[in-house]
């Protein structure tokens, strides 16, 4: 039988936005979250977009991606944020505990991971945004004591990775915020 893994935060989505949504949650005041990534490696497209430069709004200097994503897993190693790639979602349910997340390791096995604070960071993901409304709607329960935001291009397409980082970061404070005082 499989067993959830239980957090207090999940972040789904390794990329700026995720990255950033861990850091500053983990900044906040959260000790117990996962970042999750479905590639074998964080970045997303700060790995697929290597000779942009990012970082003039979050750092005050622009860097080139590569460095812009070696800072935040620097951010990440120092908040000792554990960071699991290889790691697939495949279906979210909740209820007034949490959520339960769905997943397939790098094996293709299963696994489940249980939390009160759910932040997706997956990218410009057409079909998950498209069934998120119905899920939101949902969770907008007052004073339900779980926590979900969407980050980065999940919300609108961000031109920059400085930009999915800046949103990310505010979905990250935001889920502190809430999670702490519940």
């Amino acid at each position: 039988m499989n067993i959830p893994e239980y957090h207090e935060l999940l972040v789904v989505g390794a990329g700026a936005a995720g990255m950033a949504a861990a850091a500053a949650a983990s900044d906040s005041g959260i000790r117990d979250l996962v970042l999750i990534e479905k590639d074998y490696q964080p970045g997303g497209r700060l790995l697929r977009e290597k000779n942009k430069k990012s970082g003039i709004r979050i750092f005050g200097t622009a860097i080139g991606n590569e460095a812009f994503r070696d800072r935040f897993l620097r951010f990440l190693s120092d908040y000792e944020v554990p960071l699991r790639c290889g790691i697939e979602l495949l279906d979210i349910d909740s209820d007034q505990e949490g959520f339960l997340l769905k997943l397939e390791d790098e094996e293709g096995l299963p696994l489940e991971m249980h939390c009160r604070g759910l932040i997706l960071a997956s990218g410009d993901n057409a079909a998950l945004r498209e069934s998120l409304p119905a899920f939101v709607s949902e969770l907008k329960r007052e004073g339900a004591p779980i926590y979900f935001q969407t980050a980065g291009d999940l919300i609108e397409k961000c031109s920059l990775a400085d930009e999915a980082a800046e949103n990310g970061a505010q979905a990250g404070r935001e889920a502190a915020g809430y999670l702490l005082k519940r």
